[in-house]
């Protein structure tokens, strides 16, 4: 299980997490997650059952969520 926190996340960067959280349907469907940049591979799936994003300021953003290994 990884706690996944962004803070500074700009504009863009939450429109790519909202494409995965759309694609996989938030927790119904597991995605491939590598936590060392590509060395390790764990299929994973999202806790929440929604993203919540805090504007912290002008088109920038903060999140915090779980994410836990299929078995």
């Amino acid at each position: 299980q990884w706690e996944i926190n962004y803070t500074n996340l700009q504009s863009a960067d939450r429109t790519k997490l909202e494409s995965l959280w759309n694609a996989v349907d938030g927790r119904r469907y597991s995605f491939t997650f590598s936590p060392d940049g590509g060395t390790t591979d764990y299929t994973v799936r999202f806790n929440e059952d929604e993203l919540k994003f805090i504007q912290t300021t002008y088109n920038i953003y903060s999140v915090s969520f779980t994410i836990t290994q299929e078995v």
